[in-house]
């Protein structure tokens, strides 16, 4: 294969990603919901933990740096942590009705 033909599979490569993290943001974001409405804090320490093992020992079976996949989760994790305050914020707030509990 040459140049041209690899940088195009990694292209595509980084199109699944974006798709995959979307995917992922979607949960999160339904979990920062219902985190809100039930009063649970955005960050959860003993499932942040189990996430970056299993990431890493994902990684360590791939034949990739453990530690590098463990730092890019690290680095989503925050941005997830995040939006679960802004959710508990509005939540707090009344400002979106979506986030209430439903009858």
């Amino acid at each position: 294969m040459n140049l041209t033909t690899l940088r195009t599979k990694i292209d595509a490569c980084d199109a699944e990603l974006i798709a995959l993290l979307a995917r992922r943001f979607s949960y999160t974001r339904q979990i920062g919901k219902l985190k809100a409405q039930n009063g649970l804090p955005p960050k959860d320490k003993a499932r942040e933990q189990a996430v970056l093992e299993h990431v890493g020992a994902l990684a360590t079976q791939k034949k990739m740096n453990p530690d590098l996949i463990q730092s890019m989760f690290a680095i989503l994790m925050r941005a997830v942590r995040a939006e679960h305050k802004k959710a508990r914020d509005q939540f707090d707030k009344g400002a979106d009705a979506s986030l209430l509990p439903r009858k």
